[in-house]
């Protein structure tokens, strides 16, 4: 029976006792109106939480219907509001993404608020499929595949769950329950609407996926649970990872160890990613299994690079053997975290250092090629270049990057690429390239610092003169 079933989840995986101050996402739908019904046959008396997006024209009057529901059993009612078309528009996220965030964000305010104990949804085990299979298609890796848990904390509240006490419950299930108790309920017509992505996955992918398993349901939800094992032993393993190397981790930063970290086996460098991720960038919800491999690569020194740029959010930077993660925002300012040129300098090829911007500073030697040996060739530190100084003329000129600007980087023989492209290809992100120093030598851009000198300045067999260019900030050890 539903009901028996829905109160011992409830108190097992839930985690939840009838005195416990919770608060329900009611849409009017049949699933949360039985959730509802179920709660407080349970002995719950919920907080009924009701969010209006504005999207569907029948939106006020689904909220007028779970007002009059909660007031019928006499419970407490709050109403949520937003424009969510305009707020995907303004945040550059879609119509789903933006429902979902604005959603999830009223119920754990009226949780916190309320001081409750959990913020239940009614989720079921379609809900469940359709989110492996999205997140199949994402490839986000297990995570994706364990689907959604009964009990978890979320991105949206550090210390209050999501409970979802239908996880198990099929929708015909609820349906028979909904028909024998005569709960009414509100039908969302864009439920049928294929422009929304999951109603595609409902309504097109898994008939044609029943078609090849007509218990494809079932496999799906049996790999969600065996995963959702899996994952739970992970977690001690990453926890021990974690106190290896893991060094700091807040909102908007965090810290890794490197040396720990590219001892750590692929697999488990991937969990310490996905981590900090989650950890330093809570509300970064979308990052796909290809980020996460780029950063796992970036910080294991498999790329020759020593910044990323995930996202507009997020940056990954290699500084003094420590993996950092920082928040790159979304304004157009300059951050004294990356190389920064606030005005044309012009640099004489001599010993000496000289003041950029933000603390940062150039310094210039001269090596004979007999004194430098191979360090040249050793070199892996992008903010260290090795030039032939014989190539170069007598002054350096120091500007940040412009329309029309070529590049032609170590290693790709002497081919040529817009500086602009470059940007693109390497992550670096705009608020950073547009203050990016650049280095010349009679107009021709020889070395972008942060990765490798121009193929027309590299050090060969015939070259005697070095000139070594190190671009750092005080504190580094350079």
């Amino acid at each position: 029976m539903l009901l028996d079933n829905v109160k011992a989840k409830l108190h097992n995986e839930c985690q939840l006792k009838p005195n416990d101050q919770v608060v329900v996402g009611v849409s009017g739908g049949i699933d949360s109106m039985v959730l509802l019904h179920l709660l407080i046959h349970c002995g719950f008396r919920p907080v009924v939480a009701h969010f209006n997006h504005r999207i569907r024209p029948a939106a006020k009057a689904d909220a007028e219907f779970v007002r009059n529901s909660a007031a019928r059993y006499g419970l407490e009612f709050v109403l949520g509001t937003a424009d969510v078309p305009e707020l995907a528009k303004l945040n550059g996220e879609t119509i789903e993404e933006a429902a979902r965030n604005n959603r999830y964000r009223f119920l754990f305010e009226v949780a916190q608020n309320r001081k409750a104990a959990a913020v239940l949804t009614a989720h079921q085990t379609d809900d469940q499929v359709e989110t492996v299979l999205m997140n199949l298609l994402r490839g986000s890796g297990l995570n994706g595949l364990a689907g959604m848990r009964p009990r978890a904390i979320s991105a949206y509240h550090p210390g209050i769950p999501l409970v979802r006490p239908l996880l198990s419950c099929s929708r015909e299930e609820i349906a028979r329950y909904s028909q024998a108790e005569k709960i009414s309920f509100v039908e969302d017509e864009s439920n049928q609407d294929t422009a929304y992505r999951r109603n595609r996955i409902r309504l097109e992918l898994i008939p044609i996926l029943e078609k090849y398993n007509p218990r494809i349901k079932q496999q799906l939800l049996r790999t969600a649970w065996l995963t959702a094992g899996d994952m739970d032993l992970l977690e001690g393993v990453l926890r021990d990872a974690l106190d290896l190397c893991g060094l700091r981790s807040e909102e908007g930063y965090g810290e890794i160890d490197l040396k720990s970290f590219g001892e750590l086996h692929p697999a488990l460098q991937r969990r310490v990613v996905m981590h900090y991720l989650q950890a330093c960038f809570p509300q970064e919800k979308d990052l796909g299994s290809q980020q996460i491999e780029d950063c796992r690569r970036l910080l294991n020194r498999e790329i020759r690079t020593l910044n990323m740029q995930l996202n507009d959010v997020i940056l990954i930077r290699i500084e003094e053997e420590k993996g950092k993660f920082l928040s790159a925002g979304r304004s157009g300012k300059s951050d004294p975290n990356w190389p920064n040129l606030e005005k044309d300098l012009e640099i004489a090829v001599q010993p000496g250092i000289t003041v950029l911007s933000s603390g940062w500073r150039i310094k210039l030697e001269i090596l004979s090629k007999v004194t430098c040996g191979e360090n040249y060739r050793k070199n892996r530190d992008g903010f260290q270049a090795f030039l032939d100084a014989g190539r170069l003329s007598k002054k350096l000129n120091l500007r940040t990057w412009r329309g029309g600007d070529r590049y032609d980087p170590l290693g790709m023989k002497g081919k040529w690429v817009k500086v602009s492209d470059f940007w693109v290809n390497h992550k670096v992100p705009l608020r950073a390239k547009d203050h990016w120093p650049l280095v010349f030598s009679e107009n021709k851009l020889i070395w972008i610092p942060g990765f490798q000198p121009s193929e027309s300045v590299r050090v060969t067999e015939q070259t005697r003169e070095i000139l070594l260019l190190n671009l750092f900030k005080p504190d580094d050890p350079r």
